[in-house]
């Protein structure tokens, strides 16, 4: 599957959404994101407890025809959650101070989303909830949140999505899961591969695993702080031509990581975060300019998996 009409090389995940301060902070970044070019942007029900959804639905207004729309379905924040969620900055702040706190924190997560849900009652619920929070009559891509074989969409769920493709609700619906889970759902499920989201580390290549399968759009994601670190290490114990990638600061080595990543992925869609609009507009200029080229093709070769 091409990328379709409107939906740019790049994406903007709004998993960390709700780690910015403000409702108007929130907007600012969601402005830049869109300002520089973005088209696609993704959340789910989960993110942020259900504020990342609720603060795209301000956001959208009369630009939601300009953009695609991806949510998921299959993970819910549990009740508790969404009375919290007004109270997630602080709490953040209050975890960086006491780091006793983040122990307690992880030991209570589980608390605060409910177990995965893929009934066909409870996507419906999921999507009409979403549709609400996002203040819109329809979603471009709709995807199964983290299935595994563990936690598997029902014949009868895909039968509901199809469904729900022809009253108009959704474009078009996948998964969206670690990698390491995507293979056993799609041979268990192959309906659906029609949208494949997936996180693809460039030290791993596995995009290359799916990339030449045909009518799928795959959706990339990674960690840039993560991959940053490799380069580091890898730099310096790479070739003398290496060494002046060596010297680049981690705002420059972070967008040629994000155009090799977009580079990786031909036909489809990368998401990146920040919650800096400055950030954002130089990462879609790193993404967009081949100018850069020979060092992205460096960088790949010393980040890429190791044989």
């Amino acid at each position: 599957m091409n990328v379709q009409p409107g939906v740019g090389r790049l994406g903007f995940g709004t998993g960390g959404l709700l780690r910015i301060g403000s409702a108007r902070e929130r907007h600012n970044v969601l402005a830049a994101a869109m300002a520089s070019g973005i088209t696609h942007f993704d959340t789910a029900p989960i993110y942020g407890f259900g504020e990342a959804e609720r603060s795209i639905g301000r956001f959208l207004g009369r630009e939601r025809n300009q953009l695609t729309l991806a949510t998921k379905f299959g993970l819910t924040p549990a009740p508790l959650a969404a009375r919290l969620a007004p109270l997630q900055r602080v709490a953040r702040r209050a975890i960086r101070i006491f780091p006793v706190l983040r122990r307690a924190a992880v030991r209570n997560s589980g608390a605060l989303y409910n177990a995965p849900d893929f009934s066909p009652a409870s996507v419906r619920a999921s999507l009409e909830r979403s549709l609400r929070a996002l203040r819109t009559d329809h979603v471009d891509f709709f995807l199964a949140h983290q299935a595994s074989s563990a936690a598997l969409p029902s014949e009868a769920v895909i039968d509901l999505l199809e469904e729900l493709r022809r009253a108009g609700k959704i474009v078009d619906y996948g998964v969206a899961t670690e990698f390491d889970w995507l293979l056993p759902v799609l041979g268990a499920r192959p309906r659906l591969a029609g949208i494949v989201q997936f996180d693809s580390e460039l030290t791993t290549g596995n995009v290359s695993s799916l990339s030449r399968t045909q009518h799928r759009l795959l959706i990339t994601y990674g960690f840039i702080n993560r991959a940053i670190a490799v380069c580091r290490e890898r730099l310096c114990q790479g070739p003398p031509e290496a060494a002046p990638l060596a010297q680049c600061d981690d705002e420059t080595l972070g967008g040629l990581l994000l155009r090799s990543a977009v580079l990786a992925n031909p036909g489809g869609i990368t998401l990146m975060q920040s919650k800096s609009p400055a950030r954002i507009e130089r990462n879609v200029r790193a993404v967009s300019s081949a100018e850069d080229d020979e060092r992205v093709r460096l960088l790949s070769s010393l980040i890429g998996p190791r044989r």
